[in-house]
């Protein structure tokens, strides 16, 4: 076994740990869509933009880079998170079957965005 499905292994027993806690909890990333799918009481929220210049200027307020470099490290983390989301769960990182909800960020904006998920964990809650 790689020392990656190792810590894959290991971050699925936390998060089904928190889980089985019975706390609240958001969990980000780290297939918990997938880990957590047949469990009850769980949102799986996919929170992205569709927009590339939207992501850009975000990354360069947020990081202070200039537009190639944001461009670049985007792309990067993007083509990173649909591997190993691939990887583990054999299915497609983003496709919308696999969640609840899926908020583009880059139509609403990101405070809108986050009116819109909580407004929405309040009427399954």
């Amino acid at each position: 076994i790689s020392a990656e499905d190792n810590l894959f292994l290991k971050q699925a027993k936390v998060i089904e740990e928190l889980y089985n806690s019975g706390e609240n909890s958001i969990m980000v990333g780290r297939c918990s869509d997938y880990i957590l799918k047949d469990k009850q009481n769980v949102i799986k929220v996919f929170i992205y933009s569709s927009d590339m210049d939207f992501k850009v200027n975000r990354k360069i307020k947020l990081e202070n880079l200039n537009i190639a470099t944001a461009e670049k490290k985007i792309k990067q983390v993007d083509k990173q998170r649909a591997e190993y989301y691939k990887h583990f769960t054999s299915q497609t990182w983003g496709d919308r079957n696999n969640y609840d909800l899926c908020i583009d960020t880059s139509k609403i904006g990101v405070e809108e965005s986050i009116d819109i998920l909580e407004s929405y964990i309040r009427k399954r809650v």
